[in-house]
């Protein structure tokens, strides 16, 4: 059954937005639905797109078969809003195969390449009709908005990911919690996070604290803060809460009106020696008697007690000592836990 016109225009635009029909979906899916119907709408065996920037290729979805590879040199010699035929694309593998390419301007510096083709299978080796290159460059108009469109999405998305990797390594997570005190969004792997800590979230997504103090000042909090018509600005004690809820794991919590939601951000610092001491080797050169001692000082440990615990003797601690603060460049161990727990380490 061929594919509508303005179907076909709503698949490129469910496909460039991550969303077909109302759902998130996979974009290499949404990207074969949109190819699939254009090529229906051609009477095509194969459809293909190609998004380019300063003449590479930054993205490629093809659905069908055979897919032509098209070089740069060829792209380069296209036109704009030109269809082309396989005469005129002589540098293709099959060049006697029916075939149908346009060019179309995205940006200053982007373009898009749409084609169909025919296998020669199903068809014989019967040419496109005329109305068949037409339809293809009626989309010509549609094509820059739409891969604008998918661009800046991805950009944005992969900005969204590298903001949420930064946090999480930093140990920050969040939550929103309804003014009844059930979590309705959260942190993916904030559960996971709360193991050895006096709170927990339980399957249904209420919170459960181990001490029944905190339980009751962190009801009476979030009444409050539920109740407020507005947030009040300035920091006062009023518009925001802060818990302290470690326990074996420290982790700590300030709750916060943002925009009618009841807002609660977390803070769960990891202990360095979670990073092992490869990375510390690898981030700051060190040898590995000297990473040891590094994620011993970090974590909160003397020079005394990081000496006892890696089985050394005092003066052989205090020689890698030397070593350590030679190599990061500081000037004793306070400057030693400054410098870990403040620098790029994390990131």
């Amino acid at each position: 059954m061929a594919s509508s016109e303005e179907a076909v225009i709503a698949s490129l635009f469910s496909a460039s937005s991550g969303y077909g029909a109302g759902e998130a979906a996979a974009p290499s899916e949404l990207w074969s639905d949109f190819l699939r119907g254009l090529a229906q709408m051609t009477g095509a065996d194969a459809a293909g797109l190609l998004s380019l920037r300063g003449g590479e290729v930054t993205g490629a979805w093809s659905w069908g078969g055979p897919v032509p590879v098209f070089s740069r040199a060829l792209i380069e010699r296209m036109r704009s809003g030109r269809i082309y035929g396989q005469s005129e694309l002589s540098d293709l593998a099959n060049p006697d195969l029916p075939l149908r390419a346009l060019r179309s301007r995205i940006d200053a510096t982007s373009h898009a390449l749409v084609w169909i083709g025919r296998n020669g299978v199903d068809h014989g080796i019967a040419d496109f009709r005329a109305r068949d290159g037409v339809g293809l460059s009626r989309l010509a108009p549609y094509l820059g908005p739409a891969l604008q469109s998918y661009q800046a999405l991805r950009a944005e998305r992969a900005r969204h990911a590298r903001d949420s990797r930064i946090a999480r390594d930093l140990g920050g997570y969040w939550m929103q919690i309804s003014p009844a005190g059930r979590v309705v969004a959260q942190s993916a792997d904030l559960p996971a996070r709360l193991e050895g800590t006096a709170m927990t979230l339980t399957e249904q997504g209420w919170l459960a604290f181990t001490s029944p103090d905190l339980a009751r000042r962190f009801r009476a909090r979030l009444a409050e803060l539920g109740a407020a018509e507005r947030p009040e600005a300035g920091g006062s004690a009023a518009g925001w809460a802060a818990f302290d809820l470690s326990e074996t794991r420290p982790l700590a919590m300030v709750l916060r009106m943002e925009e009618g939601a009841i807002m609660a951000y977390l803070r769960q610092p990891r202990a360095i020696g979670e990073m092992g001491e490869t990375h510390l080797m690898q981030h700051y050169g060190l040898a590995r008697s000297e990473a040891r001692l590094a994620i011993c000082l970090g974590d909160g440990l003397s020079l005394a007690e990081a000496g006892e615990a890696l089985g050394w003797q005092r003066e052989t601690a205090r020689s890698y000592s030397k070593q350590l603060y030679a190599k990061l460049g500081v000037a004793g161990q306070s400057a030693v836990v400054r410098l870990l727990w403040s620098g790029g380490l994390w990131l």
